[in-house]
């Protein structure tokens, strides 16, 4: 049975939670692979600028929060690594395609104008250096008039074959294998970009479950995340929280938590007159995280509707908790009439 390495997990939970914390506060948008030429393509540099130091399993922790949503893998780059031990430390070595050997030359095919004989510059060659045709022995004197080059070519000066380019063998300065093209493998570089839409959920929950934690501490008995109430249609309507009282069998109170973001219109305090309506709640409370303009304001007042306004979310804890400590010590218990306004 394999023996669990709980220093490897408490190391890539607490570098998931370091991650988390720049995420969350918006320090890191997008995590951008750099290549050393030690260690290939890498992250740590990046994270070391952002403060963190031991980047051990952070491969894991990347994958984990791409499965979750909250990071996004997009390919950045392909680069080839030996195909037996993945390294990307490899020294091109061109060899002869013919017997394999590294002794080639590379030189250029001369074409005689006057008789058309055609071959490498080294035919044409003299040893006092003047160029000479094998074929008429005719000297060639001014190229474009007497001669032209074709093109570059290899001589392997082993087995004495002529060739356009060189085979290419890819040496594993780690391991020492001698890879052809065929045997290397592509290993895959991705850069990570977060997710906006699910780090607004997170905050989101965040909040909600910090909010669940402060109304249990008045001690009183709240419903939620998500509490639903079966209304006086027979309908149930749902509301991020429902407060109860142990002697009356309708809520309280019914709390809607317009989450961040979201720009409020008067058909959504409709909907939450007519949903708090059909609940029968003695309390409507509409918690908003940015200020409603006045219009708005008062349409929500002549619904009956109480609204909690901070554009920040600690404020907005505080407001919607210091509001209902009033209510329930009978400090502001509200007058309503849930007719129809």
């Amino acid at each position: 049975m394999a023996v669990k390495d709980e220093g490897s997990d408490r190391g890539r939970n607490a570098l998931k939670g370091r991650l988390m914390n720049l995420i969350l506060s918006g320090d890191l948008q997008e995590l951008v692979p750099v290549f050393d030429p030690d260690e290939g393509f890498t992250y740590c540099p990046v994270l070391r600028e952002m403060g963190i130091r031991d980047c051990e399993g952070l491969d894991d922790v990347l994958r984990e929060l791409t499965r979750k949503g909250i990071l996004r893998a997009e390919l950045h780059d392909n680069i080839a690594v030996c195909g037996r031990c993945g390294s990307h430390r490899l020294i091109i070595r061109p060899v002869c395609p013919y017997c394999g050997s590294i002794n080639f030359n590379k030189t250029t095919v001369i074409e005689h104008l006057a008789c058309g004989y055609s071959g490498p510059e080294t035919d044409f060659k003299t040893p006092s250096g003047e160029m000479v045709c094998p074929k008429c022995g005719k000297t060639l004197r001014a190229i474009g008039v007497d001669y032209l080059r074709i093109a570059d070519i290899y001589l392997c000066s082993d087995c004495g074959e002529f060739f356009s380019l060189p085979e290419l063998k890819f040496v594993c300065a780690n391991c020492g294998r001698e890879n052809s093209i065929k045997d290397l493998r592509i290993a895959r570089a991705y850069r990570y970009r977060v997710v906006p839409e699910r780090i607004r959920s997170l905050e989101e929950a965040s909040f909600l479950n910090e909010m669940a934690d402060r109304l249990l501490e008045l001690g009183i008995t709240v419903d939620g995340p998500g509490a639903k109430v079966k209304g006086v249609s027979g309908i149930e309507q749902v509301f991020t929280f429902v407060i109860r009282s142990p002697d009356e069998p309708i809520p309280v109170a019914v709390i809607d938590i317009v989450p961040p973001g979201k720009q409020l219109r008067e058909e959504d305090l409709l909907r939450f007159f007519a949903k708090a309506f059909d609940a029968n709640a003695k309390y409507w409370i509409l918690a908003i995280p940015s200020p409603l303009d006045e219009r708005l304001r008062d349409v929500a007042r002549r619904y009956g509707i109480t609204l909690v306004e901070s554009s920040e979310h600690g404020d907005l804890v505080e407001r919607l908790i210091r509001m209902l400590r009033e209510l329930i010590a009978g400090e502001r218990l509200l007058e309503k009439d849930h007719g129809t306004p």
